[in-house]
């Protein structure tokens, strides 16, 4: 088998691609990933065959995404991406051949269409329950912390589907019957069916530990167990980092990955009044724009990228901005979490987190105090409770194999469309 997987997004959304694409080749498979350049040295460093796509800038979906919150986020986000899809196809094209099976991320609806010109399956993978429509909880992406009726539910889903296709859909036909010899899709363009209009697989890159799959999903729909990329033996921390880990008991990591933040000052400020309040130490991921310009403390390190399946079993408790990957690293280390939401499905985790009991109630970022910062982390430390269910939570994730489950998943489409 040899596929194709394509993606793109932050670096929580390319590393599960990694892994599979790593993993496929040790099974003997072949795989090319096709993503933004800037994640070309990943893949690389896992000798991973990479094909880059060059319109893509995400620092341009950051800056769209910038002071947005709420359902606003993620139409910011889909048009974004629509916006810098456009044009990208007939180069990717190029890049197919031999390709078996297309596997894509939803968020690039173009997965779909290009497995059609070559005539091959196409497989859409998620680290998020976004797209499957289901009445039990709203699509994440719309940053909805509450439960809504289940036709709604239901509803927000194919909101979601609609805001991803419809930018990319006038660019999209023009490829089809201009280059690829297709017919036009119109307005049936649905990330997650085929021109016939039938549903194709859907797989999740999470544990059912931490969100089981809904009753009213369709057989097209699994989920797998995390996608990890587990960081090379011979990786060794920075000299400082180390040092800092050894002078004294575990710190509380703060990290927000690629969230955009306006004005990092009274974030910052808070920060550093916890640290001082609680009596803690602390390491601080800078992220993309993230917490610049604390002042020096022996308390305090600020760091760079860490990997976190590395660094996450070291720390005493990870608050984050709630990404599903740094969620389900937090988890499977078996570390308590403060989840910090900014918005798309980043309150989704925060609350799911907390129904697990894993961590406290989620935090908006953008009304975050240091009062309600200290109150937070004052419940991880006084519950040892939380302590333990986080360690039950990461011996249940780890024992199961994702990846594996994944692969056995593409064997059977392949095998199921030859038949």
């Amino acid at each position: 088998m040899k596929a194709l997987i394509l993606t793109a997004g932050s670096q929580g959304d390319i590393q599960p691609f990694v892994a599979l694409a790593a993993r496929l080749r040790q099974a003997g498979d072949e795989a090319v990933l096709v993503a933004p350049p800037r994640f070309r040295s990943i893949a690389a460093s896992r000798g991973v065959a990479f094909v880059p796509l060059e319109s893509f800038d995400m620092t341009l979906v950051a800056k769209a995404m910038l002071d947005v919150h709420g359902p606003r986020r993620f139409l910011r986000l889909a048009s974004s991406m629509g916006r810098l899809a456009n044009g990208t196809l007939a180069g990717v094209r190029s890049a197919a051949t031999g390709i078996d099976i297309v596997v894509h991320h939803p968020l690039i609806p173009l997965g779909q269409h290009l497995a059609e010109s070559l005539a091959v399956p196409a497989v859409a993978a998620t680290p998020i329950p976004a797209y499957v429509p289901t009445a039990r909880f709203p699509s994440p992406q719309w940053a909805v912390m509450t439960r809504l009726p289940g036709p709604i539910n239901l509803l927000s889903y194919h909101a979601t589907r609609w805001a991803i296709a419809a930018p990319c859909r006038r660019e999209t036909d023009r490829w089809r019957t201009h280059q690829a010899g297709l017919p036009r899709r119109g307005g049936r363009h649905d990330p997650l069916k085929d021109s016939t209009g039938t549903a194709i697989p859907v797989l999740h890159a999470f544990s059912r530990h931490v969100l089981p799959p809904p009753h009213d999903w369709p057989d097209t729909a699994q989920v797998t167990g995390y996608w990890f990329l587990p960081t090379p033996r011979t990786w060794e921390p920075p000299h400082k980092l180390a040092r800092f880990l050894t002078a004294g008991p575990p710190p509380v990591y703060f990290g927000l990955g690629s969230t955009s933040l306006g004005e990092p000052g009274p974030l910052v400020a808070a920060v550093q009044q916890v640290v001082t309040r609680l009596g803690i130490r602390a390491l601080v991921s800078r992220g993309y724009r993230g917490l610049a310009g604390l002042e020096p403390s022996q308390r305090v390190l600020q760091i760079g990228n860490v990997p976190h399946d590395w660094l996450f079993p070291r720390v005493r408790a990870v608050v984050h901005h709630g990404g599903a990957g740094t969620a389900g690293a937090a988890a499977a280390a078996g570390r308590p979490q403060l989840i910090c939401p900014a918005g798309v499905d980043q309150p989704f985790w925060g609350h799911r987190m907390h129904e697990l009991g894993v961590a406290p109630a989620p935090l908006p970022l953008r009304s975050l105090t240091a009062k309600g910062l200290e109150h937070a982390l004052r419940q991880i430390i006084e519950d040892p409770g939380m302590t333990e269910r986080s360690a039950d939570l990461a011996h249940a994730i780890n024992a199961e194999d994702g990846i594996k489950t994944a692969i056995s998943a593409l064997h059977q489409v392949l095998k199921e469309g030859r038949q």
